[in-house]
C-alpha cells in the first residue's frame, strides 16, 4: 500500500508518465526525458505444471478369512513387502499448495504354501494379490521443503487363487481408496525436485470362492517410502 501511495504522490507533484516495465516492475519518465525503473513485483505467482515419477517400496497388511461350511479360519499377512511405481501430472496452485492425478501399480504379492499328510501326500496354495490405482492428491508444502497431503481415488486389486486338489479362481474388483502422505523434497535444478514421499493407503480387497472355500480379503493397508523426481515446466 505504502508503494502505491509513493506512486500517487510522485505523479501529482511530478508531470510523468508511468507504465509496467518488462522486467515485471515500473519505468516512470519525468518531463525531463529521464526514465527510472522502479522494481516492485506482484506478489502473484502463475501457474505451473509438472510432472513426476517414483519408485515405491509398499509394506502390505491384511488378513484372509476362509470359510468351508460351518468351519472358519484366517491368516494374517503383516508388513509384506512389494515393488512398485507411480507418475503423477500436476499444477502449482500457489506458493503452498499443489495438486495431481496420481496413477500407480503397488506390486504383486505372491505366497505360495505346501500341506504334507502322512509325509506321502501334499495340497499345494499359490495366492496372488496385485493392485493398481489412480488418486487425486492435494498437497502443503513448506519452505523447510516438507509437505503433507491427502488423496482419494481408486483401486483394483486382483486376486488370484490356485490349489492343487481344488480349481483356480481369480477377481477384479474396484475399491474405494484414502490416502495420506508425508514428504520432503529438495530443488536440483532450476526445474527439478527430489521427493521423498511416506504414504498411508487403505482399500478393501475382494472375496474368492473355490468349490466351496471361500477366502475373503478385507481392509489392505498400504505403508509406502517412495523416491522419485519431479519436473517442472
Amino acid at each position: 500500500m505504502k508503494k502505491y501511495l509513493f506512486f500517487g504522490v510522485f505523479a501529482m507533484f511530478m508531470p510523468s508518465f508511468v507504465f509496467a516495465g518488462t522486467n515485471g516492475g515500473y519505468s516512470v519518465i519525468t518531463k525531463y526525458g529521464n526514465e527510472t525503473s522502479i522494481n516492485y513485483r506482484h506478489k502473484s505467482n502463475p501457474k505451473k505444471w509438472y510432472v513426476s515419477a517414483h519408485a515405491d517400496l509398499s509394506l502390505l497388511s491384511w488378513k484372509n478369512e476362509y470359510t468351508h461350511g460351518s468351519d472358519h479360519d484366517s491368516d494374517k499377512f503383516s508388513m509384506k513387502p512389494v515393488i512398485g511405481a507411480d507418475i503423477a501430472i500436476g499444477t502449482e496452485l500457489d506458493k503452498n499448495w499443489r495438486a495431481d492425478l496420481e496413477l500407480g501399480y503397488i506390486g504383486n504379492y505372491s505366497e505360495q504354501e505346501t500341506e504334507y499328510y502322512d509325509n506321502y501326500y501334499t495340497e499345494k496354495t499359490d495366492f496372488n494379490l496385485s493392485t493398481v490405482y489412480a488418486t487425486l492428491n492435494g498437497y502443503y508444502g513448506f519452505d523447510s521443503g516438507i509437505y503433507i497431503g491427502a488423496g482419494a481415488g481408486a483401486a483394483v486389486v486382483e486376486m488370484y487363487l490356485e490349489h492343487s486338489v481344488l480349481s483356480k479362481s481369480s477377481k477384479t474388483n474396484v475399491s474405494p481408496m484414502g490416502a495420506v502422505m508425508l514428504g520432503w523434497n529438495n530443488r536440483m535444478t532450476e526445474k527439478t525436485y527430489l521427493d521423498i514421499r511416506y504414504r498411508l493407503a487403505v482399500f478393501s480387497g475382494s472375496t474368492l470362492e473355490n468349490i466351496g472355500v471361500q477366502t475373503k480379503v478385507d481392509l489392505i493397508t498400504d505403508n509406502s517410502l517412495s523416491v522419485g523426481v519431479r519436473y517442472v515446466f
